[in-house]
């Protein structure tokens, strides 16, 4: 049911951020020398085929920026990202049943939040505009939008990812900016099978 990839910080929008639209993504931060690493991959591969998820696994000696931005401190770290937010999951290697449990009712609420929202309901005339061709109302729309919305990241996304097919880099960078910062939320569960 689910998928598994490689991200690094070239795909981690895509693959990250934009997927966590559809379905919840975990990522898996994690070092080849790591022993625990190791032990939990496998663990997380087979949960991920028998639940609608994706797992992103980063290794953190190939994409230190993105350990560091997200403040990595030990490994396996697991993070959850919904609706384009990044929430703590766990560190280090929780025993397998306890895994089970944290990834089904990760699925269940996942699948709670499957009708719209008021948020979605407000995006789809700007979709209608964007598939239209109507570039200066879609981004018109967006901003008021992100007025609206300050703190939402749906939105911040949806228009970076707008922005980014306009290549406007710039603003789409100053649009992500603020939801870069402070991405916690989930309580943090810790193991002592962790490599620091």
């Amino acid at each position: 049911m689910g998928t598994s990839v490689d991200v690094n910080s070239e795909n981690f929008m895509a693959e990250v951020a934009e997927k966590s639209f559809e379905k919840p993504v975990l990522v898996d931060f994690f070092a080849q020398w790591c022993g625990p690493c190791q032990l939990l991959k496998p663990m997380l591969e087979k949960l991920v085929q028998e639940h609608d998820v994706v797992l992103a696994k980063v290794d953190i000696d190939r994409s230190p920026d993105l350990a560091n931005t997200y403040r990595v401190e030990g490994v396996p770290d697991v993070r959850v990202v919904m609706q384009g937010k990044m929430y703590s999951g766990f560190v280090g290697v929780l025993p397998e049943p306890q895994l089970k449990d944290f990834v089904t009712q990760l699925s269940a609420f996942y699948a709670q939040l499957g009708s719209k929202s008021e948020l979605e309901l407000s995006l789809e005339p700007v979709q209608q505009q964007i598939a239209e061709g109507n570039i200066p109302a879609a981004k018109e729309q967006l901003a008021q939008l992100r007025q609206q919305y300050p703190d939402n990241a749906a939105i911040a996304v949806f228009s970076a990812s707008f922005l980014i097919s306009l290549d406007e880099l710039g603003e789409a960078e100053r649009v992500l900016a603020p939801i870069s910062e402070g991405m916690e939320g989930f309580p943090l569960k810790q193991s002592t099978n962790t490599c620091l």
